[in-house]
């Protein structure tokens, strides 16, 4: 295959500490060719950012497919759509400048905040949790309205068992 030193292809889950460990820090070029999904692409600079030269250049492929682009148009940095030079799915650039000065623990604290979204998506399904019991939990957080739809569902209910009661009693009289 390709044999430059320079060039390592690694193969992963490239947000896991595992293959986090094994790219060199201080990137100048970093190429995203992920899936193709806005989630991928934030959790994905969420923690790279952190192994980027204080000045680099980012390309992500494929900014014009499912919602991937709306991390791309969402940047506020120097940026150069290059969709109709390079292909029709989509090809971005980006400039990358390091605000403020990085710490050794953000790196960390990025590889957290990512798995931490992942483990929240991931787990309730393996719980099982239905999608109407979910609403409802949020639904209850809001104080409110929670209560307002508990006093017309409870009176709402009440009026159903009195009409049904009314219409058992007219048919056996």
């Amino acid at each position: 295959m390709f044999h430059d030193p320079k060039v390592k292809f690694l193969f992963g889950d490239v947000c896991s500490k595992d293959i986090v460990d094994q790219i060199p820090r201080n990137i100048d070029f970093l190429f995203s060719d992920t899936i193709h999904f806005d989630f991928q692409i934030r959790d994905e600079f969420e923690i790279y950012q952190h192994l980027l030269s204080d000045k680099a250049l980012v390309a992500i492929d494929d900014i014009k497919l499912n919602d991937k682009g709306v991390f791309f148009e969402e940047l506020k940095s120097e940026k150069w759509d290059l969709t109709n030079l390079c292909h029709e799915s989509g090809w971005g650039l980006f400039l990358f400048e390091r605000k403020k000065p990085q710490k050794e623990k953000d790196l960390l604290i990025s590889l957290v905040k990512v798995w931490e979204r992942k483990y929240n998506q991931i787990y309730p399904q393996t719980l099982k949790i239905s999608l109407v019991q979910k609403v409802k939990n949020q639904f209850k957080k809001m104080k409110y309205p929670y209560s307002l739809y508990t006093k017309t569902y409870n009176k709402m209910f009440s009026n159903i068992k009195k009409i049904k009661n009314e219409n058992n009693n007219s048919t056996t009289s």
